[in-house]
């Protein structure tokens, strides 16, 4: 069933790599003309950041758990449309590169936008407000078989109660389309396995601690596909609906599998301004996912990142 982990010659990949290198650099400088043009109501964000994961194939068996370090680099440029006092519609435009430092395969850059619509249901600072947000992601991994496009659709209500605290709840509805489309092996199983769709609810919360010092926690619940790698099992297969080699993690004995599953999400973050326009950021999230057949999967990531906006 397996095919060679190393599909793509070292020729295509630096074609691949090339050409995915000159759309985010065009995205990057079309984003920095359109948050220049948009003056006063534009904005240019540059995120970097170092991510420890503790299990990247989302796996049960701790045989069959990865862990990885990866470094990734975020460009957003957007603009405000102010069309009331109470109405606001901003565009951004997104460019994302991240690099693993073991599996190379994980490797991928992303490019995509977002177009949201905010009204304040009154007047000040500390009033109620609804957000509508869509947005669209096209992503591509060193290994194709992870590439797809994708889209989220977010609805939102929150409430600064005081000049220092803030709090909302949403729900969110997202789509994954995978591009790869491999002729299915397994009798019964699609090989789409990053065909993906959930629907989920968060609510979160933020803290000015001082002018400086920023604390938010957040917790979300998703019902929907997922998409563990592991080895064969009993219980796996009998879950899972999609089946399809995942060469990405350079094991023959490990498979990608679609299921269904609830994942519940924690998170809790800290921001330190270094300056008016800088932030030092450190976050920590814990996942749990549910699925039939008395599978569940934890994973962890924790990030140390530096933000910078202007102007």
């Amino acid at each position: 069933m397996h095919s060679d982990p190393h599909v793509h010659s070292a020729r295509a990949y630096a074609r691949g790599s090339a050409r995915g290198t000159a759309v985010a650099g065009a995205l990057a400088a079309g984003v920095t003309l359109f948050a220049t043009a948009a003056g006063a109501d534009g904005w240019g964000d540059v995120h970097a950041a170092a991510t420890h994961y503790t299990n990247l194939t989302r796996a049960q068996s701790p045989a069959d758990r990865r862990s990885d370090q990866a470094a990734a680099v975020n460009y957003t440029g957007g603009r405000y449309f102010a069309l009331s006092g109470s109405d606001v519609v901003s565009v951004s435009l997104d460019a994302r590169a991240e690099a693993y430092r073991r599996y190379r395969g994980l490797d991928s850059y992303a490019l995509g936008g977002t177009a949201s619509y905010r009204r304040k249901l009154g007047v000040g600072v500390t009033v109620p407000w609804v957000l509508a947000s869509i947005s669209a992601v096209r992503d591509d991994f060193r290994e194709s078989v992870r590439d797809s496009h994708r889209v989220a659709f977010t609805a939102e209500a929150g409430h600064r109660v005081t000049p220092a605290f803030d709090f909302s709840v949403g729900v969110t509805i997202d789509r994954r389309y995978g591009k790869f489309d491999p002729k299915p092996e397994v009798p019964g199983y699609s090989a789409r396995v990053f065909d993906l769709q959930g629907r989920g609810a968060y609510a979160r919360a933020s803290y000015a601690v001082d002018q400086k010092l920023l604390v938010a926690g957040r917790f979300a619940v998703r019902r929907g596909d997922v998409e563990v790698t592991s080895q064969r099992s009993t219980a796996v297969y009998l879950a899972s609906d999609a089946i399809a080699d995942d060469p990405a993690f350079e094991d023959y004995d490990l498979y990608a599998y679609r299921l269904p599953g609830t994942t519940y999400s924690t998170s809790v973050n800290a921001s330190w301004a270094v300056s008016d326009n800088a932030s030092l950021n450190l976050a920590l999230v814990r996942n749990r996912t549910d699925s039939p057949y008395d599978l569940v999967y934890f994973d962890r990531a924790i990030t140390l990142s530096f933000a910078y906006r202007y102007p």
